[in-house]
């Protein structure tokens, strides 16, 4: 589960548990990792969806930015983002878990400006083309799915200035938007 920050609280929390929580919530270990994003953003982007990837030990975070100080009112929409976590059951003990990568999804496709993305969901992977279900909400009563795929591979230095993606691990991915619903 997360946490979502704000404006007045920028900050982003992972909260762990135990999968049978609410069967003993009395004896049920918490802890509380805090998401670090390692990477100049124009402004804050609060965590909206969390997406495990257990084969590959990877964190998905869906993160935007919203002009808002609270966790219920909105505010104009800003950007979405994708960031990862590599080797993410390594990272589980530590107080401050930092982004691997982040991607402005606005950047990598105008289709995406002015969505604020709120929900990720893996459909399936396929040697290094991961297919991703993005949902989002535009503040207007529209919402819309994004189907989106994901190419994941080592870096190409070559490639690498030209994408929109901020990384601190070895992973580059490549978005390309298949449909929107």
């Amino acid at each position: 589960m997360s946490n979502r920050g704000n404006e007045n609280n920028p900050v982003n929390h992972l909260i762990i548990t135990t999968p049978d929580f609410w069967q003993q919530q009395e004896n049920a270990a918490i802890d509380i990792a805090t998401i670090n994003i390692p990477f100049k953003l124009p402004g804050f982007a609060g965590i909206s969806e969390l997406c495990y990837v257990a084969q590959e030990d990877l964190l998905l975070v869906l993160l935007s930015s919203e002009a808002t100080g609270n966790t219920y009112d909105d505010g104009a929409i800003g950007d979405s983002y994708i960031g990862w976590v590599t080797h993410f059951n390594q990272k589980l003990t530590i107080g401050d878990i930092p982004l691997d990568g982040i991607i402005n999804l606005s950047e990598t496709d105008p289709a995406f400006k002015g969505e604020k993305m709120e929900g990720i969901c893996l459909a399936s992977i396929k040697n290094n083309e991961w297919y991703l279900h993005l949902v989002a909400d535009n503040d207007k009563g529209e919402s819309k799915i994004f189907h989106v795929k994901m190419v994941v591979d080592q870096p190409h230095a070559a490639i690498q200035n030209d994408l929109p993606i901020r990384r601190s691990s070895p992973l580059i991915i490549l978005l390309f938007i298949i449909n929107i619903m």
